[in-house]
């Protein structure tokens, strides 16, 4: 368990139940440990190859993206970030808020054993330790075989240690699913160490993501369709599953989703679904909820002091990056979010024609970016030049100018189509730092341009950004035509 201080998470506890008040419930039906649909205020995500998963736009639509996590970030407790490398990672965390780990290639075996505890201890999730609950004995999972895909969802704590000052513990739920020998787990939690403590709307959030984990072919991904019962290719081309909820057997009609309890004993509360537990004080004046009051001792049993406390040692933070080298292509290189170039290299991109509206290759070189007063010089000189037709102007507040230079190579094009340029977020859309949006817009300086040298632009920077991208040419991340993006980072130049 980390000790830290407590911290008073009211305002993200009110925008976690706003939230399950307005997202769950619509269209968020289930089907036995699956949505049935994607609930309304929920986004799909397919950035890990071979799952699909749901999260509410409202945290990723606001979220800053990054491209590495290390002891170099400088991550606020409150604002949330998110990582993704496209392949076998997803990472959102909001250190107040919540935490969403999707990683592929996990060993966690909760297909194998019916131990499930000694599976939590046996692997992790990014160096993030689950365990069980605060006061829990048990683990409360509920598990599903159908058509040769097995899900797996419990309740446990997890002690997630992004760097040496970013840590925190949550509680939540473990969603994971096995096909053949390929696994993949997802952690998605609050701050809190029992599950019994969290307010019902936080569960209903939770619930709903971790349900939402679910296999797509990898074709799907591609075309970006995704299936969300595996092989069966529909939510209601089913028939009877078997469902274990922690040593109960239920029976689904997948075709209905309804649940049908089976005949066996179950020997404590799965505290599982939406039911209040109605919370008492004990002896001592700490509240305690009515289910742990009859399953749990008062004092902490010897078991219960080691289960809480391993894994007190020092832990080494999350350490990794979506950054890959650039291929090269002739004497430039193709770039996107997960290979994106450094000032000086020179990189591949599409424009459309401003005469007949075809696509023409280029190829763009980044060769400066200069901030502060030179930067302010250089626009005011632009200004004063006539060629802009406006007065300088300073910065909107809470930014500052930033100036870029770079080549165009037409590569031979007897048209010189304008290259259009975009300030970007690292996951290639718009920029967000600390939950504020900013404008994408660049301005053109071109006044002293020929024949593709010495262009150059101009744009308000977020004070304080230190990772960002800029990207020429007509290609974005929506679309299929090539872009030319350049990782601008502080800690890179």
């Amino acid at each position: 368990m980390i000790h830290k201080a407590r911290k008073k998470f009211i305002p993200l506890l009110l925008c976690l139940i706003f939230l399950a008040e307005t997202l769950t419930g619509c269209g968020s039906s289930d089907n036995g440990l699956y949505l049935s649909a994607t609930p309304n205020g929920y986004a799909q995500h397919t950035e890990v190859n071979g799952v699909s998963f749901a999260i509410p736009t409202a945290f990723t639509d606001s979220a800053t993206a990054i491209s590495e996590v290390s002891e170099n970030g400088d991550f606020k407790s409150d604002v949330t970030y998110e990582f993704k490398n496209g392949q076998d990672t997803y990472l959102l965390f909001n250190m107040e808020g919540l935490v969403i780990i999707v990683r592929k290639g996990t060993d966690f075996g909760f297909v194998d054993t019916d131990d499930k505890k000694q599976c939590l201890k046996q692997s992790s999730i990014l160096s993030v330790q689950l365990n069980l609950p605060q006061r829990a004995k048990k683990i409360e999972y509920e598990e599903q075989a159908e058509n040769g895909v097995y899900k797996f969802i419990g309740t446990v704590k997890a002690e997630a240690v992004i760097t040496r000052n970013v840590y925190g513990d949550f509680i939540g739920k473990v969603s994971s699913i096995c096909i053949g020998n390929d696994e993949w787990t997802m952690f998605v939690g609050v701050p809190g160490t029992r599950y019994t403590r969290i307010d019902k709307k936080q569960k209903e959030v939770i619930e709903t993501i971790a349900k939402s984990l679910a296999p797509v072919k990898e074709e799907s991904a591609e075309n970006g369709s995704t299936d969300m019962t595996g092989e069966t290719g529909s939510a209601e081309a089913a028939s009877t599953t078997t469902i274990i909820k922690g040593g109960k057997t239920t029976s689904v009609n997948a075709n209905k989703g309804d649940l049908v309890t089976g005949s066996s004993d179950i020997s404590e509360s799965s505290g599982e679904g939406s039911a209040v537990i109605e919370e008492q004080p004990d002896e001592s004046g700490q509240t305690t909820s009515q289910e742990e009051s009859q399953n749990t001792p008062a004092a902490t049993s010897e078991e219960d002091q080691d289960e809480t406390t391993e894994n007190t040692e020092e832990t080494v933070g999350i350490n990794m990056t979506n950054q890959k080298d650039a291929a090269p292509d002739g004497d430039a290189f193709q770039s996107d979010i997960y290979s994106m170039l450094t000032v000086g290299q020179k990189g591949n991109a599409q424009v459309l024609s401003d005469e007949a509206g075809e696509i023409i290759p280029v190829a763009v070189t980044l060769n400066t970016v200069t901030s502060g007063q030179q930067a302010i010089d250089t626009i005011k000189e632009f200004c004063a030049s006539g060629s802009s037709g406006e007065a300088y102007q300073d910065p909107p507040v809470g930014t500052s100018w930033v100036v870029a230079t770079y080549d165009v190579d037409y590569k031979g094009n007897a048209e010189r189509p304008s290259v259009n340029s975009k300030l970007y977020g690292l996951n290639g859309k718009k920029l967000y730092l600390n939950g504020i949006g900013y404008s994408t817009r660049t301005y053109d300086m071109n006044y002293k341009a020929e024949d593709g040298k010495n262009m150059m632009i101009y744009y308000a920077l977020p004070i304080n950004c230190k990772d960002y991208v800029l990207a020429f040419g007509d290609g974005n991340v929506d679309n299929l035509y090539q872009a030319a993006y350049y990782h601008i980072s502080e800690n890179k130049e």
